[in-house]
């Protein structure tokens, strides 16, 4: 299965804009300014004059539910819940921004990728993505902690 396409996490009223998929996959979370162009995100690697991250990836995941996962990823944003762990990262580091965060210029979106197969499959995938990423940038993206298997 391909990508979607990305698409911003809330609408202009505020509201989570969740896909209809209801099973498991793999997503990303990136950051894109007004004119949906990503931000490049500047890694490690960049100062071996390699190029930063160009798609502006703030984190790689895995759910057995799609739908739900963003979901929970917007409402811990949100802080009604406190039950994903790059979501909660990603508000403390908003909330240190303060006025300098403004939602129309700093766009969150996601994409994802439909995969019928196991949790544990599943898992494997999003470690391959992982350690691409890690590979082509020295460090994973900026929201996820840890490579799975690692901790």
């Amino acid at each position: 299965m391909s990508w979607n396409e990305w698409t911003n996490l809330e609408n202009s009223k505020g509201v989570v804009n969740l896909p209809s998929y209801l099973g498991p996959g793999i997503y990303k979370i990136r950051i894109v300014n007004k004119f949906q162009e990503p931000y490049q995100i500047p890694r490690i690697l960049t100062i071996f004059d390699l190029d930063g991250d160009k798609e502006g990836l703030f984190m790689i995941g895995e759910s057995t539910t799609i739908q739900t996962r963003i979901k929970t990823f917007f409402r811990v944003l949100q802080g009604k819940a406190n039950n994903h762990v790059e979501g909660k990262k990603l508000r403390k580091i908003i909330a240190n921004l303060g006025p300098k965060y403004n939602k129309e210029e700093y766009i969150l979106q996601y994409t994802f990728k439909e995969m019928h197969v196991t949790e544990d499959l599943l898992k494997i995938e999003e470690g391959k993505l992982l350690q691409e990423y890690f590979n082509q940038f020295g460090e994973l993206p900026p929201l996820n902690a840890d490579m799975p298997g690692e901790k």
